[in-house]
């Protein structure tokens, strides 16, 4: 039964991200593929190889169920993208247009750009040293640093990569327009990430880099998607090998597919949930928004909550104050608050604001655009509860920063409003047009 349930699983991916890709004149880089290859990857390659290839999945009851919730939010994700939405695109574009920072003068460019660096720079090494660790032994050690010396400083850790981040699409979008400079560009910021000490923000650069490259550059056609999918993997590996433990006996194969342990917590949270969970009801959500209030301004703030506290302290106890959490794969926050009709709702509204993203940057192209897309695509949408969506607060106050640069600049240099709309060759030329 477990492995007709991944077969049709399977089949779902396939035919959905199909009937999108040709809806969408065969464009291989957009939301719904990329959420398509996100969930079947994790929630559908890395448990089947653990269960029947390694044997190493830890638990196999309730797989039937639990892929059935897997198919459903998928599907709810696909009818919330597919259906309409011109008039919410108008809205979208009256709101953004109030934000507008695509006509920016050079000199505000390198100013921000250099500004934003240095600010990022100097919060990571406040953060090193005030946990503890020390910037010098956090450098050399940034995967220890992330996992024992971050808790309690993750306000700044999460603003200082978001920082990173921003000035990663910022330098992108203003500053290149062909493939050596891509890979020089992005080169450098994976360096840089590395010192966070984990995995997601280096595999996210990468990403980030093909959609500007397929959208501002030359669009991936479904041979370099291919290659392009393995030098993520690659780059996974990669990150994996330079973190993992340098003395472990295993294979690197069987350690990344034991530490790809997410489908197998959300099979233990949909087996127990009638005997050890009930429905929260929207509390858990709720309980989530003490991740935007820093440790140091409030030090009662609670260790544990969200699904930490409702969920992972149930099989992990005193995981949260530890900072060990483990992700629970597929939607058990979904679940947990609102039962089905929750995963119904939640993966419409996911997919319907994802792919008004998409919808709102193929129309302008313009940066906010392009910061909606890349960002659009790799965070959960719903209530603010993932570190995605805390990097948005820290965005939306750059882009603030950027719009107050300029109207200082254009105020004390009145001559200076002649040339604001002008680039000077620094917009990225799209050769997809």
């Amino acid at each position: 039964m477990g492995l007709c349930s991944f077969f049709i699983l399977s089949v779902l991916f396939v035919v959905l991200a199909f009937y999108y890709v040709k809806r969408d004149g065969g464009n291989l880089i957009q939301p719904h593929a990329y959420y398509t290859a996100n969930v079947f990857v994790l929630m559908c390659l890395f448990p089947v190889l653990q269960l029947y290839v390694a044997d190493i999945l830890g638990e196999t009851k309730g797989i039937a169920r639990f892929n059935l919730m897997i198919g459903l939010s998928y599907l709810s994700f696909s009818v919330g993208f597919f259906v309409k939405k011109q008039k919410t695109e108008k809205l979208l574009s009256h709101l953004i247009s109030k934000f507008n920072v695509t006509s920016v003068p050079r000199k505000v460019l390198n100013v921000h750009s250099i500004l934003m660096i240095l600010l990022a720079l100097g919060l990571f090494a406040y953060m090193a040293e005030k946990s503890g660790m020390g910037l010098v032994a956090w450098l050399r050690s940034p995967r220890i640093g992330y996992q024992n010396y971050r808790v309690g400083f993750g306000h700044l850790y999460v603003a200082s990569m978001a920082l990173l981040n921003f000035s990663f699409l910022f330098i992108l979008f203003f500053g290149v327009n062909n493939l050596k400079k891509l890979l020089a560009v992005t080169s450098i910021f994976i360096v840089s990430l590395y010192f966070f000490g984990s995995k997601a923000p280096i595999v996210a650069v990468v990403f980030e880099a093909m959609v500007y490259y397929n959208f501002f550059i030359k669009k991936i056609r479904a041979a370099k998607v291919i290659l392009m999918c393995l030098l993520i993997a690659l780059v996974f590996s990669a990150s994996f090998m330079f973190y993992g433990d340098k003395d472990a006996k295993d294979a690197l194969s069987v350690r990344i597919l034991t530490y790809a342990s997410y489908y197998d917590h959300g099979a233990r949270f949909f087996a127990d949930f009638d005997e050890r969970f009930e429905y929260q009801y929207g509390k858990e959500y709720l309980s989530g928004y003490w991740m935007y209030v820093p440790r140091a301004v409030y030090p009662q703030k609670p260790y544990s909550y969200g699904v930490v506290k409702y969920v992972v302290e149930k099989y992990y106890p005193g995981a949260g104050e530890s900072g060990h959490t483990p992700a629970f794969g597929g939607p058990v926050e979904e679940y947990l608050n609102f039962g089905i009709p929750g995963i119904i709702c939640i993966g419409f509204f996911g997919g319907y604001v994802a792919s008004l993203f998409y919808v709102y940057f193929l129309r302008h192209k313009n940066f906010l655009g392009f910061v909606l897309l890349s960002n659009g695509m790799a965070f959960s949408i719903f209530p603010v509860m993932s570190w995605g969506a805390y990097k948005v607060i820290w965005y939306l106050l750059n882009i603030g920063l950027l719009l107050f640069h300029k109207q200082l600049l254009l105020l004390s240099r009145p001559s200076a409003s002649s040339n604001a709309g002008c680039r000077h060759g620094l917009e990225p030329k799209d050769n997809n047009t």
